[in-house]
């Protein structure tokens, strides 16, 4: 998990290349055989609602 703040991703580059990102990640990281369930985008802090 990111927000813009740590990494300069706005809205539209998460929304248009995330899933490049991710899977780039994954193919490179010790955790290659994970598989990804699902991932969002969302403006500002996310908060998890079980956090909030």
């Amino acid at each position: 998990m990111t927000n813009s703040e740590q990494s300069g991703i706005t809205m539209s580059a998460c929304a248009s290349t995330a899933q490049i990102g991710i899977a780039d990640w994954l193919s490179k990281s010790p955790y290659h055989e994970w598989h990804l369930e699902s991932y969002k985008c969302v403006l500002g802090k996310y908060a998890p609602k079980r956090d909030a």
